[in-house]
């Protein structure tokens, strides 16, 4: 820049104002200007906006580069906090970043008293506030801060669970103003605060009763609670708002099927009303791909009984008509693929022979309703010897082939998932585990139905081959990442328990013998006809006990 020519002239300067509107602002360069005039600067204002990658680490280094004007600088925040007079300053931080918050702690470091800001919301509130309210060790932020002014003219960003969120960060508080609050928006905010006390402490109770029970024994405790006791905890915990803990404790709740049901259906609403901004084609293909004949029969019937409509219609709708991913999706929901272990190797040749052809010539030559069906009908083995000859007779991977015959990247994903699960089911699932767990912030959805949806199937395989590709074991990824203390617990008994087989609370294991190449085990019904054969007194009374104490929570 032709700035930097004029550095080495600017050591007599005393008054140094810079202000930037550029987006890319280089900080370096401030650095060096500063740095330069250093010896005789006495007064420096910085004005930014909206700069991205500026942050307290930012700010920090800038004025980092030589001891005395740091001194200066605390020594300016010192007059400045004690000095009656002192000018406002003005925060216009949309939404509240918690690097901004420790750069309030580190920069003004005196006795701080009091603190205003206009605008109040968080990012990503939800998570934040499971993060703060389940820590164990918690970094102080504010704890200076004795008086905090809640002061907007229309609330900006403030409901219960933000102001209890403040309430943890500037844990000293001793007053809270709230000047423009009218009498009824103060009651909204204690109602708000009240259920979300309450509701949080119904959700962790019910998952940490759950946590001591396998997946058929959870299901028969539910039907036993609405049957004996009038309890529909399924609709209690759905009433309760979105997060989480409510995720986590529904899918303690219900059959892996309609957890998979539910997470299906929500995507779709998701897409529907334009609140996701990345495709979800991959996650819908992820739902239903493990599903075997009868379990994709179960599943298109859950759907109709949950929400009315057919699953055919609604991807439809959400995925448009005779699209790729649409047939795809629908295919795979038809429940006719060959589950024999067999293959032809005729059709095998003659399929990787149009694949290669495909490629060669650079356009599809194997039409797409044909494509499709093969990925969605022919057996998992037919499919495994197509992959394994195209790249043995042809040298290159079948990822090529696929990419050549879809028309955009989603579609060859989706394509090339179906290819990853072929070759090793326990590998998808433990990548998709990685991947939820690497997503900021953490995808927590995927991570439930994962774990807790393949609890009785074959999480324990799963777990085997993470270990291989990851050089450490689930759970210890599950104790070091999610941050959020009820759902880890949960996920820990899961995942430990899996390692033997002894039932968590130690009944005789009632499961029975259960079919292998079904994706959610034995039936049901037959489970628990022997759950219910087995039960004892001691079964009788805890159901009692729990049944009691969700009496007096709820009355409370």
């Amino acid at each position: 820049m032709w700035i930097q020519s004029f550095l080495p002239q600017m050591n007599s300067i005393t008054n140094l104002h810079i202000e930037t509107f550029d987006r890319n602002m280089n900080f370096d360069l401030i650095k060096q200007l500063i740095h330069c005039c250093h010896s005789s600067l006495q007064n420096i204002t910085l004005i930014v906006y909206n700069i991205y990658g500026f942050n307290g680490q930012t700010l920090e280094k800038l004025f980092q580069i030589y001891i005395d004007m740091t001194e200066q600088l605390h020594q300016f925040q010192s007059d400045w906090w004690l000095d009656d007079c002192r000018p406002p300053v003005f925060v216009n931080q949309q939404p509240v970043l918690l690097d901004f918050l420790h750069l309030i702690s580190q920069v003004f470091c005196s006795c701080v008293e009091y603190m205003e800001f206009k605008y109040w919301g968080f990012e990503c509130p939800h998570i934040l506030y499971e993060q703060l309210i389940n820590a164990t060790v918690m970094t102080p932020y504010l704890s200076r801060i004795k008086h905090l002014k809640m002061s907007s003219s229309d609330w900006n960003g403030l409901d219960g669970r933000t102001l209890i969120i403040w309430l943890l960060l500037a844990s000293n508080i001793r007053e809270l103003y709230l000047p423009g609050m009218n009498n009824a928006d103060k009651l909204q905010l204690g109602e708000e605060l009240s259920a979300l006390f309450m509701n949080d402490q119904h959700l962790n109770f019910i998952l940490r009763f759950l946590s001591s029970y396998n997946c058929a024994q959870r299901i028969i405790l539910v039907h036993d609670l609405e049957f004996e006791y009038n309890y529909n905890l399924i609709d209690m915990v759905l009433e309760q708002p979105e997060s989480p803990i409510r995720s986590c404790t529904l899918a303690m709740l219900i059959e892996p099927i309609e957890l998979y049901v539910r997470d299906f259906h929500d995507l779709l609403i998701l897409k529907l009303n334009d609140k996701s901004n990345s495709d979800i084609s991959r996650k819908l293909v992820q739902i239903v791909l493990p599903l075997d004949n009868d379990d994709t029969q179960k599943f298109k019937e859950t759907y109709k009984n949950l929400f009315e409509n057919s699953i055919e219609t609604d991807i439809e709708v959400v995925q448009g008509e005779k699209t790729i991913i649409s047939k795809l999706l629908i295919q795979l929901l038809e429940g006719q693929r060959n589950e024999e272990p067999n293959h032809s190797l005729s059709a095998t040749k003659l399929i990787a022979k149009k694949l290669s052809e495909g490629v060669e010539g650079g356009k599809p030559v194997i039409d797409y309703d044909i494509f499709i069906k093969i990925f969605t009908h022919d057996a998992f083995a037919q499919l495994s010897s197509i992959f394994d000859m195209y790249e043995d007779q042809y040298g290159c991977p079948i990822q090529v082939a696929i990419e050549h015959q879809c028309q955009s990247k989603i579609e060859a994903e989706c394509f090339q998932d179906i290819v990853e699960y072929t070759r090793s089911p326990s590998g998808y699932h433990a990548k998709i585990l990685r991947q939820a767990l690497d997503k900021e912030p953490i995808d927590y959805t995927t991570l439930i139905r994962t774990i807790i949806g393949h609890e009785s199937k074959d999480l324990c395989e799963v777990k085997l081959e993470y270990s291989k590709m990851y050089d450490e074991t689930l759970h210890q990824t599950i104790e070091h990442r999610i941050d959020i203390a009820e759902i880890k617990k949960i996920f820990v008994v899961i995942i430990a328990t899996g390692d033997d087989l002894t039932p968590r609370n130690g009944e005789e294991d009632c499961s029975g013998d259960k079919d292998s190449s079904s994706s959610t085990g034995a039936p049901l019904n037959a489970i628990t006809s022997k759950v219910m054969e087995k039960k004892s007194k001691h079964s009788l009374d805890v159901l009692e006990k729990f049944a009691q104490i969700l009496k007096i929570r709820t009355s409370n």
